[in-house]
């Protein structure tokens, strides 16, 4: 079966692990392919991180230009593997490889790296090149074929995959995803079987080898990066509008009435 995607062609795999590379190279990453929460270091380096608990569990992050700065919105009632992986797709929105503004990306589009007829083209695209830098950035190549290679050989691919999920604290799928782009994993029964993995399965493995624990981590973290207080004061200094503020503060699902401010303007 062919698991390619027709918008990640040779040419823009190249150009994806450009940019990982020279993203790499500019930030001085501690682990390069091997990331985990340090991508929320690198977010805050980027622009600013927030983080919030949104209660509508498939939305995992936002990419918000605004003023030609990068915000980065995290959902934190989403499970952490799950917000790393958010993070990474939203920091390759913010450049011009899978440049967006102010769109919402949907946990299927992140995780599944399929198509959805309902969103345009152009998104679809983005979100495409958005996923593939991410598993790029996340799990780099070579840091995942020593670590598969380092787990006992009598391990079966099921094993390894959740296993490696603890690793490289990303979703499993991601991994297996993984496994298929840099051909890990050929054999077409052994793919079918890890992408049919229930999530039962997955938990009985994580039980066995006392693993994952972070993976599963939530925190329901409220950290705004200045953002409120920022909106706040622009409005208070009279350098936006009432209308802009409840625009900006929709973004955290709050409305200036729960900062006590109110629109005293009024019609001559």
């Amino acid at each position: 079966m062919d698991y390619s995607n027709k918008y990640i062609t040779p040419e823009m795999i190249r150009k994806i692990n450009a940019e990982v590379a020279l993203m790499n190279q500019e930030y001085s990453l501690i682990a390069p392919g091997h990331l985990k929460d340090e991508i929320f270091e690198l977010l805050e380096k980027v622009g600013t991180l927030i983080f919030y608990p949104f209660e509508e569990k498939s939305l995992w992050g936002i990419y918000v230009l605004k003023n030609e700065k990068h915000y980065f919105i995290i959902n934190s009632a989403i499970t952490l593997e799950k917000q790393i992986f958010a993070g990474a797709h939203e920091l390759a929105h913010s450049l011009d490889l899978a440049k967006v503004k102010f769109k919402m990306v949907t946990a299927n589009l992140m995780t599944e790296y399929t198509n959805h007829e309902e969103f345009g083209e152009e998104l679809q695209k983005a979100d495409a090149i958005a996923n593939r830098f991410a598993a790029e950035l996340l799990v780099g190549k070579k840091q995942l074929q020593e670590k598969f290679y380092e787990l006992p050989k009598a391990y079966d691919y099921l094993t390894k995959a959740v296993l490696l999920s603890d690793i490289f604290l990303v979703p499993f799928k991601t991994i297996v995803k993984r496994f298929i782009e840099i051909e890990l994993v050929e054999d077409e029964n052994i793919i079918q079987n890890l992408l049919n993995t229930k999530l039962e399965t997955i938990k009985s493995i994580i039980e066995r080898y006392e693993c994952c624990r972070r993976n599963f981590e939530i925190s329901e973290e409220k950290r705004l990066g200045g953002y409120v207080n920022k909106a706040l004061m622009l409005y208070e200094q009279e350098l936006s509008t009432f209308e802009e503020l409840q625009e900006k503060l929709k973004l955290l699902q709050k409305t200036p009435e729960d900062y006590d401010v109110i629109d005293d303007g009024f019609d001559m």
